[in-house]
C-alpha cells in the first residue's frame, strides 16, 4: 500500500510540474561595434542599392529580444530582432546557432523583424552589411535565446486583443487598417511582470531616409516607457503593417519618441485593467497599476472598451508547416542571380522559388485561449485582416514579418490597381504568393 501511495504521489507532482507556464526572457544588443561601420553598415528600407549611404552613428541601441515559453511538454522561442528584415540565409544560421545553444528544436525558435528601417540592411537589398557583422549577429541571437532559456521560471499568462483607434493611416488609400493591438502578459505569481508583448501593425519608418544613424525607431521609446512602467523585458512583434504607416506625427526623433509613447499609453489603458494575480502582494499590485498617478490619455486614439483579458491555462500547441512560393518579381530574381539578396532559392521547372516557414500556435484552453500566426513578410490591410480572421479566438497575434521576409503579400484582386503607385507591388515576389500563404497558413491545425 505504501509503494502505491508513493506512485500516485510521484505521479501527482509529475502531472502538477507539467501543467504550468515556465518563461525567460532576455535582451541582447546587436548594435554595430566601431570596427563595424568601419567595415560599412548600410541601412535598410529607402532607396536603390547602396543609394542611402552607411551608417555614421548609432543614435540608440538596436536589441534581439527573446522570450521562451514551454508548458512543460511544447516549447516556443521567439525572438525579435530591430532590423528591417533578415534574410534566410542568415535566419537559418540564427535558429540552428539558437537551436544547438538551448536544446530546442529550430521549427519551435520563430524569429521576427521589427521592421525599423534605420538599423542594418540584413537582408542585402540596399547594400548590407560585411559578413563580420552578420556573424556578429547569430553571436548576439544565440546569447539571448541561451539566456531566456536558462532563465525559465514560474509564470502565469494573460492575454488580450482590443482596438487601437487613430494610430495609423493606410497609404495604398483605403479608408482602414487594421486596428488590433493585442498583448501578451507573464507574470511571476507575486504580479511582477517577467515578459510582455506587443502586437501591432505600424511601419517604423518616422526617422525617414535622410536619418543614417542606427535607431529602432519609435519602437524603441515604446519599449523603454512600457519596461519602465512594468518592469521585465517587452517584446514588440510588427502586424499587418504592409499598408500602414503612423498618423498625426511629426518626422524625426521627436515625432519617433513621441509617437512610441502614444503607443505606449494605448497599451497601458489596457493593461490597467489586467486582474492583479490571487497570489500577487500590494506592491506588486500597485507597480501593476504602470506609470505613476491616473491613467494617461493616448492623444489621437481610443482603446475599445470592449477589450477583455483572457487568463490562459498552461497548455502550449504549436503546428508548422512549409510553403513553395514563386518568385515572380524580375527585379528580386536579378538580384538573387547577382548575389545581392542573400537568399536560398530552389530552381523549378516554372522558375525560382523560395520555401519558406508558417506557424500557428494556440496558448491556453478553450474557451480561454490566444492565437498566433505568422506571417513571413508584409501583409497589407486586406490581407492581414483575412488571415486574422483564420483564428478562431478573439484574442489574436498576427506575427509580420516572422519566420522569413519575402516582401509585401497584397490580394489578387488588389494587385496592380494603382494605390500607392504600385510601390508595394514593385517590393514583392508576385501576385500568386499571397494566395498560396493563405492556402498554407489555412491548412494549419
Amino acid at each position: 500500500m505504501a509503494w502505491v501511495l508513493l506512485l500516485v504521489l510521484v505521479a501527482t507532482a509529475t502531472t502538477t510540474a507539467a501543467q504550468e507556464w515556465r518563461a525567460g526572457t532576455a535582451a541582447v544588443s546587436f548594435s554595430p561595434r566601431p570596427q563595424d561601420l568601419e567595415d560599412g553598415i548600410y541601412l535598410g528600407g529607402y532607396g536603390a542599392y547602396q543609394e542611402r549611404g552607411k551608417a555614421v552613428g548609432t543614435y540608440a541601441p538596436i536589441y534581439v529580444r527573446s522570450l521562451a515559453l514551454t508548458d512543460g511538454k511544447e516549447r516556443l522561442l521567439l525572438l525579435t530582432l530591430d532590423a528591417v528584415g533578415i534574410d534566410n540565409q542568415l535566419l537559418a544560421r540564427i535558429r540552428d546557432g539558437a537551436s544547438k545553444a538551448t536544446g530546442w528544436p529550430e521549427d519551435r525558435i520563430w524569429v521576427a523583424a521589427t521592421h525599423t528601417h534605420s538599423a542594418p540592411d540584413l537582408q542585402g537589398l540596399w547594400g548590407g552589411t560585411a559578413p563580420a557583422y552578420r556573424a556578429y549577429v547569430v553571436l548576439r541571437t544565440t546569447q539571448a535565446a541561451r539566456q531566456a532559456v536558462d532563465a525559465l521560471e514560474p509564470v502565469e499568462l494573460a492575454a488580450t486583443s482590443l482596438r487601437a483607434s487613430g494610430l495609423g493611416l493606410n497609404r495604398r488609400s483605403w479608408a482602414f487598417t487594421d486596428e488590433t493591438l493585442s498583448l501578451l502578459v507573464a507574470r511571476r505569481p507575486s504580479g511582477d511582470t517577467v515578459a510582455m508583448v506587443v502586437n501591432v501593425g505600424m511601419h517604423p519608418t518616422l526617422l525617414g531616409a535622410g536619418n543614417l544613424l542606427i535607431s529602432p525607431d519609435w519602437v524603441g521609446p515604446m519599449l523603454s516607457a512600457l519596461e519602465e512602467w512594468y518592469g521585465g523585458t517587452v517584446l514588440f512583434v510588427n502586424g499587418a503593417e504592409g499598408d500602414v504607416v503612423p498618423a498625426d506625427t511629426l518626422p524625426g526623433l521627436t515625432g519617433a519618441t513621441e509617437y512610441g509613447l502614444r503607443v505606449a499609453l494605448q497599451a497601458d489603458q489596457a493593461l490597467r485593467r489586467l486582474p492583479s494575480p490571487a497570489g500577487a502582494s500590494r506592491a506588486a499590485a500597485t507597480r501593476a497599476a504602470g506609470a505613476p498617478g491616473p491613467a494617461p490619455s493616448a492623444p489621437g486614439g481610443t482603446v475599445s472598451p470592449a477589450a477583455r483579458w483572457v487568463t490562459l491555462e498552461p497548455e502550449l500547441a504549436v503546428s508548422v508547416g512549409e510553403v513553395s512560393l514563386p518568385v515572380q518579381n524580375q527585379a528580386f530574381i536579378q538580384a538573387i542571380q547577382r548575389g545581392i539578396l542573400q537568399y536560398d532559392v530552389q530552381q523549378t521547372e516554372g522558375g525560382l522559388s523560395i520555401t519558406t516557414r508558417v506557424g500557428h500556435a494556440v496558448l491556453g484552453r478553450a474557451p480561454q485561449q490566444a492565437e498566433m500566426l505568422t506571417v513571413p513578410g508584409e501583409a497589407v490591410t486586406r490581407l492581414g485582416i483575412q488571415l486574422r480572421g483564420l483564428m478562431q479566438s478573439p484574442t489574436s497575434f498576427l506575427l509580420g514579418l516572422t519566420q522569413d521576409t519575402l516582401g509585401y503579400f497584397i490580394p489578387w484582386d488588389e494587385w496592380m490597381t494603382g494605390r500607392n503607385g504600385n510601390y508595394e507591388e514593385s517590393v514583392s515576389l508576385g501576385v500568386t504568393p499571397a494566395v498560396l500563404l493563405h492556402q498554407a497558413l489555412s491548412g494549419l491545425p
